[in-house]
């Protein structure tokens, strides 16, 4: 599956060392590691992207495997899509629903129906702007706050792997129906 295009991260430099109160440039290419470490970690932990990343494939690429009897094309993407649409020759777009489709976190292989007779392309969305992007950019900026400042391994006193904070908006972000 070849990446198209990606959004670019709200969270840049600048405005992370005026969270850190860090006015010169020794540490930048650290700072910028923790931001995009910060970025994979929350990825991670929400199981869902974070930034809007494209994906294409052509189904020619794909053999449709059975399973239950259902055909499905199966593709290996990091997140679950948030949109899914399939290009059929000489007909309109036609948009996946969500519940039409199974993703496998574990092994991050998505299942989309082989139900559409003529299908030329694939094209998935990963991640999207959203309610909860300022949480979620909050949360990364006290992650690389906490990793900036307990970055030495020989630090006395009381270290956490993340601020708690920082778990309680990933917790909300993962399960918004909490």
């Amino acid at each position: 599956m070849d990446v198209i295009s990606q959004t670019a991260d709200a969270l840049d430099l600048a405005s992370v060392k005026q969270h850190l109160n860090v006015d010169f440039t020794e540490d930048d290419v650290l700072i910028q590691s923790y931001i995009d470490a910060s970025l994979m970690y929350v990825q991670g932990q929400t199981h869902r992207g974070i930034l809007e990343t494209y994906y294409t494939n052509t189904t020619d690429e794909f053999i449709p495997v059975a399973i239950d009897g259902v055909e499905y094309y199966v593709l290996r993407v990091p997140y679950r899509p948030d949109n899914i649409f399939v290009f059929i020759q000489n007909l309109p777009t036609v948009s996946v629903f969500p519940d039409e489709v199974a993703y496998n976190i574990g092994t991050g292989k998505l299942y989309i129906p082989a139900t559409y007779d003529g299908a030329t392309k694939i094209d998935v969305t990963i991640g999207r702007e959203s309610n909860d992007t300022p949480l979620v950019n909050q949360a990364r900026l006290m992650i690389v706050a906490n990793w900036y400042a307990f970055r030495e391994s020989d630090f006395v006193g009381s270290i956490k792997e993340v601020p708690t904070g920082v778990q309680r908006i990933l917790d909300n972000v993962s399960n918004p129906q909490l």
